[in-house]
Order: C-alpha cells, then structure tokens, then sequence
C-alpha cells in the first residue's frame, strides 16, 4: 500500500508521494476529530481519502509484489513489513498509555492475540479492549487483501485477457456495494450483535453498526481493485490525456462526501474513481515536474506507517498533559506534529526499515 510495501518501486518518488500525500490526509482529519483543530475541507474528508489513498497504492504494489514473488517470500515479506513496527508502537504507547493491564490480557487471551495480529477490527471487544492506535481497523483491512492478492493473481494468471481483468474489477465493486448497502439496512445486523453486544453492552446501533459492520474489509475491496486494475491496465491508463486524469480527479476526490451522500451509501466506489485517476497522474512512471513540496512529501511517505501508527496517540497524549480547555489549539497541534515526526524518524530507522531488511534477508536466495 503500499505504506507497507516491501521493495522500493523503481519510481519510488512517485509511490512515496502519494503515501505523504495519504498520511497528511489522515493527520489533516485527525487533528480536526481529535485537537478540534479544522484544516479547511481536509479537516473533515481528509481520514476518508487519506485511507482510501492508502488502499488504491495497496492494490497496485500487493498485486506487483504476489505476481513477483513466491508464495512463501511474500507472507513473510508482508509479515515483517507490518508487524515489528505495529508490535513496537502498540508496546510503547501500551507502557505511555497504562490502558491495558496483565488482568485484561488474562481475561481474554484471545482478543489479545487478535489485536496482536492487528485483526481486532473483525472482533469488537479485542478492539475495545486492546486497541491503542487508534488507527488498527484498516491494518485488518490490509490484511484482509494480503491474503486475497495471491487468489487474485493465481485466478488472473489463468487467463490474461482484459475481459478476466475487467470482470476482477466489477466484482469487486459489487461486493463493495452489496456489502455497503446489505449493512447500512441492518441486514447483516445477526450476524455481528454478538459481538457488539459484549463490546458495548447494548444492541447494534447506527455507529456501532458503521464501526464494525459497514467498515469491515469487503467494503474497500473496492479501492484495492481499483489499484490493483491501474496495474493490469496500465499501458492503456498511461495514453489517457492528462486534462481527463485531472478532470477525475477534481470531479470525485474533493467531492467524496457529497458523492457518499448522493449514492447513499459510505464508503463508496466513487471516491475510488477519482484516486485511482490520481494515482496514474502521480503513480510509478508517471512524469511530473520537480518541486521543493513534492520531495519532502515523499520524504514523509517513506515514514507514513510509522507515523500513522503513533499519530492519533501523540495527539491524545499531549491534550490530555495540557488539558481538554486547549482543545483547538494551534501550539498543541504543532507540538503534535513536531513529536510524531521525531519518533516516527525513530521508530522507521530503528524497527520499521530493520525489520524490512531482516525480511529481504531471510527471503534472499542462497548461493549454492
């Protein structure tokens, strides 16, 4: 995605653009949900867009990396991308934090082991109950196309027409909307009170339901085919004109509420179109003019997963040191991000790029 991607693509510029671009979103959203701090219309879409970003590049470089790799060097390399980084912040903010307690670990083991493997989304008490970042939904929706990618790219492999291609992208789309759509009436309500319940101690209710029903893996399946078609289609997307790609663009990424409110559903594709049309535009060879901002955008994709893992909890942190009265303030909002840059620095230079490399290494052929 990937933030999580293993190998630097050969236009890695581009690639880790896009990422910066995706984690200033997410930040720009949280900063408003979190500090009361509003960033005009990023403040309120940017968490949106941000994460959906995040899943269109996830689409593109999972679907390179299963068609590249064996079956063995892709699970692991994907496991070491994740979680040294994820099991280090979860540690250190768990210590800052004092919110989980050895009681709590010991009265449910297995919601423990499920946020220790980043799949507390699927579960809502291990979510509740263990989850420090904030932020671990989507890890399980990245997982959930981790272990789809493969399926796709064995089903793909069969028959490389574009029909096999074309007809991969509308099926997930249906999903997506099937799932969207069959959750936001309640229909899949059943199937999850259960767990709801004991998370909550009440039945399934509008946000509960959005929480853990609507916002499940199969509704972004979406965005990643969307990736995942820029790739199998990207001899064609690159002859599209430019002033189209922009026009997309400016047509469905701005607009990406409005278009939930007029389709009636959250999330939708139609957001999806309009990043996917970005991602041509600045995506791997694409060619874009040198600016100053581009290249520290692409210096804060290269540590965008470790600042997305520690962001939301540095911004807690630090308001509740300071005080709910300066929620809104623009110092605590510097101060904010000031902290999650130097230890996301830390924590990408210490575990994240480590832990990349250790995964290199034990998946390099052996000289005989």
């Amino acid at each position: 995605m990937s933030r999580r991607d293993t190998e630097a693509p050969a236009h890695s510029v581009g690639i880790d653009a896009l990422r910066g671009l995706a984690i200033l979103l997410v930040w720009c959203h949280h900063l408003y949900a979190y500090l009361g701090v509003e960033i005009a219309l990023f403040g309120r879409i940017g968490g949106l867009i941000g994460v959906q970003l995040f899943f269109v590049i996830s689409g593109y470089l999972i679907v390179r990396s299963a068609t590249r790799e064996t079956l063995r060097v892709y699970a692991l390399r994907r496991a070491m991308r994740i979680f040294p980084a994820y099991w280090v912040a979860v540690a250190l903010i768990t210590l800052a934090s004092s919110r989980v307690s050895l009681e709590a670990v010991s009265a449910d083991p297995a919601s423990f082991a499920l946020n220790a493997f980043a799949l507390s989304h699927w579960w809502p008490p291990a979510m509740q109950k263990f989850d420090v970042t904030s932020v671990n939904w989507t890890l399980a929706v990245e997982i959930a196309w981790y272990l789809l990618a493969p399926l796709v790219v064995w089903f793909a492999s069969r028959d490389r027409s574009r029909a096999v291609r074309t007809m991969l992208l509308l099926v997930a789309a249906a999903v997506s909307t099937g799932w969207v759509l069959a959750a936001q009436s309640g229909q899949l309500d059943a199937s999850f009170a259960n767990g709801i319940s004991r998370a909550s101690g009440a039945p399934v209710d509008e946000f509960m339901r959005f929480a853990y029903i609507v916002n499940l893996a199969p509704a972004h399946l979406v965005f990643f085919a969307f990736g995942a078609a820029v790739l199998a289609f990207e001899p064609e997307l690159r002859s599209v004109p430019r002033p189209a790609l922009v026009a997309l663009v400016v047509a469905f990424v701005p607009l990406a509420d409005r278009w939930n409110a007029w389709l009636a559903m959250s999330p939708s594709l139609a957001s999806g179109i309009g990043l996917a049309a970005l991602f041509v535009l600045w995506g791997p060879g694409a060619r874009a003019p040198a600016r100053w901002w581009l290249y520290w955008l692409a210096r804060l994709g290269t540590i965008s997963y470790s600042v997305y893992l520690i962001h939301v909890p540095v911004m807690l942190g630090l308001l509740a040191i300071a005080g709910e009265q300066r929620r809104g303030s623009v110092v605590i909002a510097l101060a904010a991000a000031i902290a999650t840059i130097a230890l996301s620095i830390l924590l990408y230079r210490l575990v994240e790029r480590p832990g990349i490399a250790l995964g290199r290494s034990l998946t390099r052929p052996r000289a005989r």
